[in-house]
């Protein structure tokens, strides 16, 4: 220990005793009592004085210790500061052991190098100096603490220096440190002896002609004593464990006590644990056994060589040979010894391992669990695995699935009902429910319907990533088909056409083998696929093969609808329709306009059978079909078909509003739309005014579902509102729709961000238009900047959204604002993204040879 912390201990109790007396006698006697320290610092008898007070302030700090460990909740440390506290635990418990050795002790002090002499006279009484005298105690005690790097956590430290309360008690440390110390000298009264001899009587002539004595000082050690004396027993108590086990481990190789006794502090085991155990006790058996055979060995080997001095040429050769025998004999057991005790230490580690595993799952208990708890306490490790029976194990795992499974059905059933609802917040509360139910229990249904619930909602990415999941859990081909169908509308919407067109055709396979088979089940699932095929194609302008998927398509379905035309003849309907929108692309309105009449004639037949259920696809054929109309520009007969289309819907209504009101909305706004092109702004405003007003209704009562419809009705307002030259009023309305779009985002930014990016281009535009130059630019870099931002998350999705924005600054600082550098910058980043697409994405290939033709511009001066 330092001698320094030995000279502040003995001062306090000087100073104690002196009490009222001048500060210059404690000056005096505590700087003459320093210099006896360190002159004595070798002799024996200083030794048993400094180990007896190391010995009591360790105890007191660990007192302070383990007063913090249980209570966790009320310090507030990180997770290393516990860890500190812990090994500062063990440090305490170590060196309370060392004290014990006579050979143990600290011959100089890094304090001397700052301390010439420990106090100086302030004209003071001893007793005022009391309160300095403990400090300067506490302060070398928690600087010896902090030697060799350890770190003291300032918990600790402040238990030192100001106590702490135990149970509603105040512990004191020097207090505390001043029990322990007169524990020490009721137990070895020797120590009075020496603190006399060698403390006392040296210092006498420093403090006056009065006498002192270990005795007189002594009776303020007694109070504190008798103030702790109910407390101390308890460290010993809490060290008692280690004491044992020393007798214990006495006949262990050094390597196995030590991984022992570490099990022990980390309060993993007790050593009666491993002795009681067979194994244990046969690793003991046989390397002693090994120990005995190598003491015999080595006998008879000095015997040979005492032999060797005497025996003639003939007689040695013999025992050379018998001691060549013997130093085999020895090797062998020697590595035979150490493979043991090396088996040994991997035994007590498991052991150890076993131990603390059972320790952090005492909250988790079962009934094997805690037969197990009880057969490791009696040391029966066989036993202990015996009664972990696995085939019990897996009849417990099996229950917990089913229930697993059962409960996670609760859960999606939960979560759509939240989604069908769609009260405030829905998304995220569908989305947690799903998700907990795939925690839960990870099987098909669980993963599928998460995945296709994120795929509705347009979280491409991680529903993609939950497919994934799902094609480990598929029981058969068509779950594998469905699968890699919904891949494939994924891949679509990410722009990667290889990709879907390679998932599109895996399950066409799938499904064309599966419907050989049984074509009535499977035939539909074979016409879906074809039709997401024949979308695909389509957005890759291969029109001759989207057309070829959808005449198979057609031909399935009318051979089906031979057998069972109720319900295959909308499917015809459908696929119809959807060919009409082929033929329009393509400017096939002859095509076009055979498709849309064929679905239509099969729409009114079934409606004529079944009003309710097919009227709706009559209206939105007409729909379709005055659009038709509208690009051919025939727009009599486009308001003719809109015009009946809407009596459809409208009749519908009445029945059921909820259901077809949306659709009354739409029809207003393309035929608003229609009015707006045929300069019938009037009648437009009314019809997109309707719109807006059922769309604004509605969304009161559903704005999850409508405001985004109100939002798109409000765009063509300002459409609307552009024609009129209301320009003030237009730039209004983009700027409510991009306020209501914000908020989407907010909500579900993967779905509306794009979205906002989109109107910010429009408003740009407009605000352009009226030679609102810095507003302009303002609105297109931010539509920029989301884009960008966009396509760091999803490159393949957004990427062209983000060319098309560069494309338009271009065109922007070409023909408005002029800035030749950055019309041609923004002209070259926005060629570099189309070229990575311009092979597979049509509309990248177009737009490219656009940013070209602005870059041959600057090039010179034409475009």
């Amino acid at each position: 220990m330092e001698p320094m912390t030995t000279a502040w201990m003995v001062s306090t109790l000087l100073g104690s005793w002196l009490g009222n007396r001048t500060d210059f006698w404690l000056c005096q006697g505590a700087n003459k009592l320093y210099q006896r320290i360190k002159h004595t610092i070798d002799e024996p008898a200083n030794h048993h004085i400094q180990r007896a007070i190391r010995k009591s302030y360790l105890q007191a700090t660990l007192m302070a210790v383990n007063h913090i460990l249980p209570q966790r909740k009320w310090y507030n440390l990180s997770n290393a500061g516990w860890d500190n506290i812990k090994e500062l635990e063990r440090y305490l418990k170590a060196q309370i052991d060392i004290t014990d050795n006579e050979n143990q002790y600290v011959k100089s002090s890094v304090l001397d190098e700052s301390h010439r002499e420990i106090l100086f006279p302030k004209k003071k009484t001893s007793a005022d100096r009391m309160d300095e005298l403990i400090g300067n105690l506490k302060e070398g005690i928690i600087q010896e603490l902090e030697g060799h790097g350890r770190r003291v956590e300032l918990t600790v430290k402040t238990c030192i220096r100001d106590g702490w309360k135990d149970g509603g008690r105040n512990m004191d440390f020097y207090k505390l440190t001043c029990a322990f110390f007169t524990q020490e000298l009721k137990e070895t009264p020797e120590l009075s002896t020496y603190i006399q001899t060698e403390y006392l009587d040296s210092i006498q002539t420093e403090i006056g002609e009065v006498n002192i004595s270990v005795a007189e000082l002594s009776q303020t050690l007694y109070i504190f004593f008798e103030e702790y004396k109910d407390v101390l027993p308890l460290l010993r108590k809490i060290h008692a464990t280690l004491e044992e086990v020393k007798k214990d481990l006495g006949n262990l190789p050094g390597k196995t006590a030590q991984i022992v006794l570490q099990g022990i502090e980390n309060h993993s085991i007790t050593s009666r644990q491993l002795a009681i155990s067979e194994e244990y006790q046969s690793y003991i058996i046989k390397i002693q056994e090994y120990s005995d055979a190598i003491g015999s060995i080595n006998s008879q080997i000095w015997a040979v060589q005492v032999a060797l001095e005497s025996v003639d040429e003939n007689t040695k050769s013999l025992l050379l040979q018998n001691l060549a025998n013997l130093k085999r004999q020895l090797l062998l057991n020697s590595d035979k010894k150490n493979k043991t005790e090396n088996t040994l230490n991997t035994f007590v580690s498991n052991v150890i391992e076993l131990a603390q595993q059972l320790k952090r799952t005492t909250k988790l208990d079962s009934d094997r669990l805690e037969n197990a708890r009880s057969l490791f306490k009696e040391g029966k490790y066989r036993r202990l695995n015996e009664v972990l029976n696995e085939a019990d194990i897996d009849h417990d795992i099996a229950e917990y699935e089913a229930k697993g499974t059962m409960l996670a059905n609760e859960l999606i059933i939960k979560a759509q009902s939240t989604v069908l609802l769609k009260e405030e917040g829905w998304f995220q509360e569908a989305n947690r429910l799903f998700a907990k139910a795939m925690r839960l229990i990870e099987n098909y249904n669980t993963t599928f319907n998460y995945a296709f619930f994120l795929q509705r909602h347009r979280q491409i990415l991680q529903a993609e990533g939950v497919y994934e999941k799902a094609l480990n859990h598929i029981s058969n081909e068509f779950q594998k088909s469905t699968i890699l169908n919904n891949l494939g509308l994924l891949q679509h919407d990410k722009n990667e056409y290889g990709r879907a067109e390679k998932s599109f055709g895996e399950a066409l396979v799938i499904r064309r083998k599966l419907a050989e088979g049984d074509s009535l089940v499977y035939l539909p699932q074979v016409l879906t696929t074809l039709n997401s095929l024949a979308n695909l194609q389509r957005d890759k302008k291969e029109h001759g093969k989207a057309e070829q998927s959808y005449n198979e398509a057609l031909a399935l379905l009318n051979k089906l609808a031979e057998v069972n035309p109720q319900t295959y003849l909308p499917k015809i309907s459908v696929i119809q329709n959807n060919m009409g929108l082929l033929h329009s692309t393509r400017n096939e309105f002859d095509k076009a306009q055979q498709s849309y009449n064929e679905a239509l004639a099969i729409a009114k037949k079934l409606a004529d059978i079944d009003p309710q259920a097919y009227l709706p696809d009559v209206g939105l054929t007409l729909n379709n079909m005055a659009l038709l109309y509208r690009k051919k520009n025939e727009p009599n007969k486009a308001e003719q078909c809109f015009e009946t289309a809407l009596f459809i819907m409208s009749k519908l209504t009445k029945l059921n509003p909820q259901t077809y009101f949306p659709d009354v909305a739409g029809i207003l706004n393309n035929l608003g739309d229609l009015q707006r092109k045929k300069k019938e702004l009037e009648q437009a405003e009314r019809s997109i005014e309707t719109a807006l007003y059922i769309m604004r209704k509605l969304a009161e009562i559903n704005p999850q579902t409508y405001l985004p419809q109100v939002a798109m009705t409000l765009n063509n307002l300002a459409n609307l509102q552009v024609n009129k030259k209301e320009l003030g009023k237009a730039e209004l309305s983009y700027e409510e729709v991009l306020a209501m779009t914000r908020k989407f985002a907010k909500a579900n930014p993967q779905s509306y961000l794009p979205n906002v990016a989109g109107i910010l281009c429009n408003l740009a535009n407009l605000q352009r238009d009226n030679d609102k130059f810095d507003k302009a630019q303002q609105s297109y870099e931010e539509a920029l900047s989301i884009n960008r931002k966009l396509a760091e998350y999803d490159p393949r999705v957004y990427e062209i959204p983000l060319a098309d924005t560069k494309l338009d600054l271009s065109v922007f600082y070409l023909k408005y604002s002029i800035d030749d550098k950055k019309s041609r910058a923004y002209a070259k980043a926005a060629l570099k993204l189309y070229t990575k697409y311009d092979a597979s994405v049509p509309h990248a290939a177009q737009n490219g040879k656009v940013a070209q033709d602005i870059l041959n511009f600057w090039g010179n001066g034409e475009i």
